[in-house]
């Protein structure tokens, strides 16, 4: 079954290295460059690693016509074009899963796919470490929504041969709500990327900590005032993580390290960007709260304040000048 998957940045890459030992991976990379190398190595969260295998490296996107289904990894901002590209080369039974962060991607796809655009979910980290390795940092696994028919069966036999690659593949109907859960837990991006910090490190930190909660818990209410449920991603339902970050520093730790193993060079992926000097996906993370509060005629202004922070950071002419996390508190604490 050959897989192919649209993106070669930190996710595509560690999900197409690890299906290729299993099956033939073909992934699109429309700007291939020697400052991209090919990786040929990833470790997962137990330190097991995996050489490339089957893996080819396209520029035309017509060569996922030889794919049986497709993984699209790209930042969202691509998705909607690379949805319209899809559209004009795939046959009909080849479904289209987003393995990206926000709610809106799948949204796209079925513009453009109609009802094989499914959306998906990582619920894990990974970085770079050296030009050729990536590394998964926190614990987790991967969902994708199901149709019926052809498309179906090919996502189940997808999960299978995920099962063989060492990867846990959930197809569930509310794929959704999957996505709003994670969604919570993903507005750690912003604070990471307000303040600099690695992740292991906003959630030692008090201040940080609390300013993470103070999204959680705008996220979980204007989710509720727009009618979107969202279903656990973790051991914990996010509802009960938002508290859990208000409790003592021992307390917290000792919670945390039985639900995800998280590396100490954990970056989040948006302060992974600022490090690069490109785009972040902001937008689709905290600033999907905001957007999901203006639908829904309530407020934000804690992800609000978060989105502004993180866009002023990539308008910076050289590095962002990150903020404390005390700075961060006392500038959410005037909002809440």
């Amino acid at each position: 079954m050959k897989v192919g998957i649209v993106g070669v940045g930190a996710i595509g890459g560690f999900i197409g290295v690890k299906l290729s030992a299993v099956t033939p991976v073909i992934m699109l990379d429309k700007v291939r460059s020697e400052e991209r190398p090919l990786i040929d190595e990833v470790t997962d969260v137990h330190g097991r690693s995996y050489a490339r295998g089957e893996l080819d490296v396209v520029t035309d996107v017509a060569a996922l016509a030889r794919c049986e289904v497709v993984l699209v990894a790209t930042k969202s901002s691509a998705t909607s074009s690379v949805a319209a590209q899809l559209a004009q080369v795939l046959p009909p039974e080849v479904p289209v899963v987003s393995m990206q962060n926000g709610l809106r991607n799948a949204g796209r796809l079925r513009t453009h796919l109609g009802a094989r655009g499914l959306g998906g979910v990582v619920g894990y980290n990974v970085f770079r470490d050296g030009p050729r390795r990536l590394v998964q940092a926190t614990e987790g696994e991967l969902y994708a929504g199901t149709t019926d028919g052809i498309p179906g069966a090919r996502l189940r036999r997808l999960a299978a041969l995920f099962r063989r690659a060492d990867e846990r593949m959930h197809l569930v109907k509310d794929i959704d709500a999957v996505l709003a859960g994670k969604l919570l837990l993903n507005l750690n991006n912003g604070i990471c990327a307000a303040t600099g910090l690695p992740i292991v490190t906003s959630i030692k930190h008090r201040d940080s900590r609390w300013c993470f909660a103070q999204a959680m818990h705008e996220g979980i209410r204007v989710m509720k005032a727009a009618g979107v449920k969202s279903k656990r991603a973790t051991i914990l339902p996010s509802p009960w993580i938002a508290r859990l970050l208000a409790l003592p520093d021992w307390l917290v730790l000792r919670v945390a390290r039985s639900l995800v193993e998280l590396s100490s060079e954990a970056r989040s992926s948006t302060l992974q960007d600022l490090d690069r000097g490109v785009p972040t996906e902001i937008d689709e993370l905290n600033g999907a709260i905001v957007w999901l509060a203006e639908k829904a005629g309530v407020e934000a202004p804690v992800n609000q304040l978060i989105t502004e922070i993180v866009h002023e950071h990539e308008r910076a002419s050289g590095a962002p000048t990150f903020l404390s996390p005390e700075a961060l508190r006392s500038r959410v604490a005037a909002l809440v």
